[in-house]
């Protein structure tokens, strides 16, 4: 799916094209001993993005950091590590360690016992379609501030040696009027302020005043505004077939977000329509027992 604002569209690729939700700060996996990325789309200079990786624990003295010289689907010779600069590695006191890049692709840091921290910038592709050898525009990146940002994982995270099976914590730090929707899994739930741009895939179909004056449901503002709770929390877009739900569980596109919406006291997760602008909800949600709520 598709999601775009008057300006800003936001492509991200892991492993494949999707469009990510970009809500406030999107994290994925998050586990105690991971690779977790940073990239920040609000500082952005000269095209060049910067990229933050906060190292999971290294044991060893010396380590080689990777960037991808092939990825599948390709299978050119691409070396992203030519559009890496500014490598800088750092313990946790922010003091800088040694580091020698040995190749186009790979730096050797060491007292990496120490390593808490690798930073540097990425450079995009588009820019450089001349360069040779050239990389295939669906495998690249673009960087355009508040424009446009089509991000590859192999342009912008790398990997250890010995290390490739680690999970991965990608953080995006963007503009607030920045937003998508995403194939991979939100996981901190970030609130989303209500603006006409954040929500602007539902008010394509839905009146913005009508929403947020509680025409169609008393507690639309609480929800949307005060308690700022994503519309996907309770509503799917997609629709529900007949084999996931019926008409009067999922009337108005009601299909909860199991991870962050979860059973009532009383062990029910369900919505009950119960005619025009009235229902009931057997729930807990942003703190609170619905066990039912009627409305």
């Amino acid at each position: 799916m598709r999601l775009f604002s008057k300006k800003l569209l936001i492509v991200i690729k892991y492993f494949q094209f999707i469009l990510l939700s970009l809500l406030s700060t999107l994290s994925y996996s998050q586990t105690n001993n991971a690779y977790k990325f940073k990239i920040d789309l609000v500082n952005v200079s000269d095209d060049k993005v910067r990229v933050e990786l906060t190292t999971p624990v290294i044991k060893s003295n010396t380590i080689t950091y990777h960037v991808p010289k092939i990825v599948p689907g390709t299978y050119s010779e691409d070396d992203f590590g030519r559009y890496i600069e500014q490598f800088r590695a750092l313990d946790k006191n922010g003091k800088e360690l040694s580091v020698t890049q040995n190749d186009v692709n790979n730096w050797s840091i060491a007292d990496a016992g120490k390593l808490s921290k690798i930073s540097y910038v990425v450079n995009d592709t588009y820019d450089s379609l001349n360069a040779k050898p050239a990389i295939f525009e669906p495998a690249g990146s673009n960087i355009q501030k508040d424009t446009d940002y089509v991000i590859n994982n192999h342009c912008f995270l790398g990997y250890f040696d010995d290390m490739k099976n680690v999970q991965y914590e990608i953080t995006i730090q963007h503009p607030a009027n920045m937003y998508g929707s995403t194939a991979l899994t939100d996981m901190d739930n970030s609130n989303t302020a209500e603006s006409a741009a954040a929500y602007a895939l539902c008010y394509k179909c839905h009146n913005r005043t009508s929403i947020l004056g509680n025409q169609s449901f008393s507690r639309h503002q609480l929800h949307i505004g005060s308690v700022q709770a994503s519309c996907a929390l309770c509503h799917d877009s997609h629709g529900i077939s007949s084999t996931q739900g019926n008409a009067t569980n999922n009337a108005h596109l009601v299909n909860f977000d199991k991870r962050f919406v979860t059973p009532s006291s009383g062990g029910i997760l369900r919505y009950d329509s119960l005619g025009t602008r009235t229902g009931r909800c057997y729930l807990t949600c942003h703190g609170r027992n619905h066990n039912p709520e009627t409305y």
